[in-house]
């Protein structure tokens, strides 16, 4: 029978720190907007122990990932164990990868910090009972107000230093299918099934938050606010795996009547229009209204005690995706807890990945396909992604120290397929 301890611990900075996701906003901040908090998930049996951290931030690090394994590795002696540490992909976090996103220097202390903080909940939850637990399963809801990022232009157009040729542009496209599911599980206590902690996924960047001299978490920890103000358990652990959200933005009802004249248009080719505080608010209350909502209803899908879970950990090396890439990996971990299936990938993976990798191998469709897991390389767009080009496929790779461009010959791809096509056969079998 699997049991489970549980915590969350606040990560908010006590010193200035630069905001991690944008090259404009050079200046450190000291205010916050949302706290940064790091959810902790303990699950364990007779012969492993597993344990999920998710982190307000951009990236999570090795650093982080490493010292959490050698901890678990020490306490749970004589178990199988593993790690994965999710990142909610705030880009109003603190830096911490210095190899990442404009070279700016990582403030080391803060870092320790951290991984300190959460060694010591984890050291707490050691010795605290574990508890049996169920799992609620609640029905999707599709939250529609995202989009597909990336939009063909047909001619040259002004950029901020050179013209652009013909190309993908980083602007609203609502052709483009996407998944906007929003999915949740409950994990009750098998006792008194008391809700002791949430498990969320939905495919979005927390790229908008309106107020550029303070830190936030973003759009996921305002629905976790909301979540532990219904459920009035301010502690309450809410874990958000971020999706493959690696071409998805926010597309708020009110942003979308917003046009730039022709002439704008024309000569700078298509943008997403500005999001004011009030449409950024009201996004995001909404989203929390739509959430909230999946608990509160009694629509659930399924209750079930699960008698297993895994979490195995496999590796691509980079530079079977990349050209001249440096010499780290690409983490692909698999979860599977009760019958909830997850993929997770070390990259900013795409929705293009996940139509692609689902087109390959139907039986992933209900999957939940998260990214930002353990440390990440830069951008895991779709073949199709790489041949159109465009900032996911080629420009973001002078911010990452990973690679000079993505390789043709896809062997990474067909790896990570024979990845996905072994996690399948199993759970068919049963």
């Amino acid at each position: 029978m699997l049991k489970i301890r549980c915590a969350t611990v606040d990560i908010s900075p006590v010193t200035p720190q630069v905001l991690s996701g944008f090259a404009k906003y050079k200046r450190p901040v000291d205010k916050i907007g949302l706290k940064l908090e790091a959810n902790i998930l303990l699950i364990s049996r007779e012969t492993s122990c597993h344990l999920l951290v998710s982190v307000d931030w951009l990236y999570g690090t090795q650093g982080l990932y490493r010292s959490l394994l050698e901890w678990l590795t020490e306490h749970a002696l004589q178990k199988d164990v593993a790690v994965a540490v999710f990142a909610s992909h705030t880009h109003f976090a603190p830096q911490t990868d210095i190899a990442k996103n404009f070279n700016r220097s990582v403030d080391d202390a803060y870092l320790q910090d951290v991984t300190r903080r959460i060694v010591s909940a984890c050291e707490t939850l050691f010795r605290n009972d574990q508890t049996p637990f169920a799992i609620v399963h609640h029905r999707p809801q599709i939250f529609d107000e995202v989009v597909y990022r990336r939009k063909h232009c047909s001619h040259f157009s002004l950029g901020r230093y050179k013209m652009n040729p013909p190309g993908i542009r980083l602007a609203p496209d609502e052709t483009v299918d996407i998944d906007k599911r929003i999915r949740l599980i409950g994990l009750h206590s098998l006792e008194t099934d008391e809700l002791l902690a949430i498990i969320g996924s939905f495919s979005c960047h927390p790229v908008n938050y309106p107020v550029p001299d303070e830190l936030s978490s973003e759009y996921p920890g305002y629905v976790r606010n909301r979540i532990q103000e219904m459920l009035n358990k301010p502690a309450s652990p809410v874990c958000f795996f971020q999706g493959f959200s690696g071409d998805v933005r926010p597309w708020p009802t009110t942003s979308r009547h917003k046009k730039h004249s022709m002439l704008f248009r024309i000569l700078f080719g298509p943008k997403f229009p500005g999001v004011s505080c009030g449409e950024w608010f009201g996004w995001a209350k909404r989203l929390a209204d739509t959430v909230t909502g999946m608990l509160l209803r009694s629509d659930r899908l399924s209750r079930e005690i699960p008698s297993r879970m895994e979490l195995t950990t496999d590796s691509i090396p980079l530079e079977r995706f990349l050209e001249n890439a440096s010499s780290g990996s690409v983490s692909i971990i698999k979860i599977l807890l009760g019958n909830i299936h997850f993929l997770s990938i070390g990259m900013e993976a795409t929705q293009g990945l996940r139509k692609w990798i689902v087109g390959q191998c139907p039986e992933t469709e209900d999957w939940s396909f998260t990214g930002y897991v353990n440390e990440v390389h830069g951008y895991l767009p779709s073949p199709q992604q790489i041949t159109e080009g465009g900032y996911e496929a080629d420009g973001h790779l002078p911010e990452f120290d990973s690679g000079n461009r993505f390789r043709r010959s896809l062997t990474g791809y067909s790896a990570l397929l024979e990845i996905v096509r072994k996690s399948i056969i199993p759970s068919s079998r049963e």
